[in-house]
């Protein structure tokens, strides 16, 4: 990406990949913050028990208020029956992917 924009170093080019560095900048923070906040879990993506110890913390931090678990445990079923073999399914995976970002990155109520 570097290298394209100093070669458009001008023009709509230009600015959407400023726009997508800065995106993927703050997206990376947000991630970075996140797993601080977890606490200190070491995660290996090719390792399944990382990935269970981080969803543990994930799903112990979410539902500390009682009134969340029930909602959480909700959306956690239905995301389950999402398939994930299909164009339509990675389509459907996408757009959660969206919509939750969405929803975390928006400060307002």
């Amino acid at each position: 990406i570097s290298q394209l924009q100093r070669e458009h170093n001008d023009g709509p080019l230009h600015d959407s990949m400023a726009i997508y560095l800065d995106a993927r900048r703050s997206d990376e923070e947000s991630y970075n913050s996140l797993i601080k906040a977890i606490g200190k879990v070491p995660l290996d993506w090719n390792d399944p028990k990382s990935i269970q110890k981080l969803t543990n913390s994930l799903i112990v931090k979410a539902t500390k208020k009682q009134r969340v678990k029930r909602t959480f445990f909700e959306i956690l079923r239905f995301l389950l029956v999402i398939p994930a073999d299909e164009d339509v399914g990675l389509r459907k995976w996408q757009l959660v992917e969206r919509l939750v970002h969405q929803l975390a990155s928006n400060k307002e109520n």
